[in-house]
């Protein structure tokens, strides 16, 4: 995610638009709180909630100009909304009315909505199968292996994926690795938790996701729901291809209890707003985008350390 130049103008409109909408329907939740507390020191203000005032959408519309500026504006007021585990009718028509005035099309606006109204087969739908990141596994997969590479994908996904010996082996075969090593850290986090390499039978994450659970290894981020809502802002921080589908997912599932990431348990409130900014802030220092622009496989025989310094995690 791009991090954004902001004036202290800009940052002081932006705590005021998320008081504005959290004070929208009475009473504050204390997520909600804690939501705004974590963003009011990323934004470098540390200013207590009850002390910023409310602020009228035509200000906003007339001081912050900028498009991309305007639709971050937005994905924040989304997150903001949904943090306190409901997304009320009166937030989804503040939501609305704001996403209008400042000319922003947001696609999980519809989404949210779908989900307000009790459709979720539909919701469902929008954030798996039109999620950013399956659409561009999807599309590599094609380009590479063609049909039998989404036969693949998509079994895998439901844990119906073809066998392959081959690749189970070579996966298995980090576990030979010198200790310390990214391949044997890596090794061990799977089978200490339980989980399958791509090729064997059952798997749920196809070859395609390695890089997800190599996240978790590079940022030290555990595999409960808390640590899913890590892993997945640190992800937000450095993927290349709309970021804010990763953490408002990450937030259905885990925050919702909304299914979205294939057979993995939901939650309820499981995200803690701080430790979700610090990861999304760490992951923006990453210097390339771990799912689409790193070849895992040279780095597996290099020890953890030195790989995460090659890739600027710290």
């Amino acid at each position: 995610m791009k991090a954004l130049e902001l004036s202290d103008r800009e940052r002081s409109l932006c705590l005021s638009a998320m008081a504005t909408l959290m004070r929208h329907d009475g009473a504050v939740h204390p997520k909600e709180r804690e939501l705004f507390d974590a963003v009011s020191h990323a934004l470098g203000r540390a200013t207590p909630f009850d002390d910023v005032d409310t602020v009228n959408i035509d200000t906003i519309a007339a001081e912050v100009t900028d498009p991309e500026k305007r639709e971050r504006l937005v994905q924040l007021l989304i997150v903001t909304a949904l943090f306190d585990g409901d997304v009320t009718a009166g937030e989804l028509a503040f939501l609305r009315a704001w996403s209008e005035a400042l000319s922003v099309d947001e696609p999980r606006m519809g989404t949210l909505s779908r989900w307000a109204h009790g459709l979720s087969s539909l919701t469902q739908f929008d954030l798996g199968f039109r999620s950013a990141m399956l659409d561009r596994i999807r599309r590599d997969t094609w380009a590479r292996d063609g049909v039998s590479g989404l036969r693949h994908l998509y079994g895998s996904l439901f844990g119906m994926g073809a066998e392959d010996p081959g690749l189970a082996a070579r996966f298995d075969a980090l576990g030979a690795l010198p200790e310390g090593t990214l391949g044997r850290v890596y090794h061990e986090h799977l089978r200490a938790r339980g989980f399958s390499f791509p090729g064997e039978r059952g798997v749920t994450m196809p070859k395609q996701l390695v890089a997800h659970d190599l996240s978790h290894v590079l940022g030290g981020y555990d595999t409960d729901a808390g640590g899913e809502t890590e892993v997945i802002a640190f992800v937000a921080g450095f993927i290349s291809t709309d970021p804010f589908w990763y953490v408002f997912a990450i937030l259905m599932h885990m925050h919702l209890g909304t299914r979205v990431f294939g057979l993995d348990p939901t939650a309820h409130l499981a995200a803690d707003a701080h430790k979700m900014v610090a990861a999304l802030r760490r992951g923006m220092r990453v210097n390339r985008d771990l799912y689409h622009d790193w070849d895992y496989w040279p780095a597996f025989a290099e020890p953890l350390e030195a790989v995460r310094a090659s890739l600027n995690i710290v």
